[in-house]
């Protein structure tokens, strides 16, 4: 599992190195942590200021989730009529034309709640959300840009 998590951990991604925590052991920033390869000297934490009796606002689920990659295929079977607004969509909601284009491209991985407002959108043009297709998912560990 360390090889796995080290290998995929996005270059300076926030991780916790707090082991007093009451959610250390089900963070994926934590396990992230404890990964870090000796030789890092720099890496960006969490503080323990980001705590409260209510959770962290920083922690995120040590569990594998879907992660989709690329967009190629997403319009496929999507009406001419539809597609020039649906990509607009889709644009708007990754905020910028380039943002979308390292989504679409597979540089950026799309998490589960991203899936979701995408389904939303092919809703919104009444496709069944059911029908969206990514270039690829696969069930991993998954680290938000932060």
């Amino acid at each position: 599992m360390e090889n796995e998590l080290s290998s995929k951990m996005p270059v300076n991604w926030t991780v916790c190195m707090q082991a007093d925590c009451p959610w250390h052991e089900g963070c994926l920033r934590y396990r992230a942590f404890e990964c870090v390869n000796t030789r890092h000297k720099q890496q960006r934490c969490v503080l323990p200021s980001a705590r409260s009796d209510n959770g962290c606002r920083f922690h995120i689920p040590f569990a594998k989730v879907q992660v989709a990659w690329g967009m190629r295929k997403l319009l496929v079977g999507v009406k001419e009529s539809d597609a020039e607004q649906m990509r607009a969509c889709i644009k708007a909601y990754f905020k910028s034309h380039s943002t979308y284009y390292r989504y679409y491209n597979g540089r950026y991985p799309i998490s589960p709640q991203q899936q979701q407002a995408i389904r939303r959108i092919f809703q919104r043009f009444g496709y069944n959300p059911d029908s969206v297709r990514f270039d690829r998912v696969d069930m991993d560990y998954f680290f938000p840009r932060s």
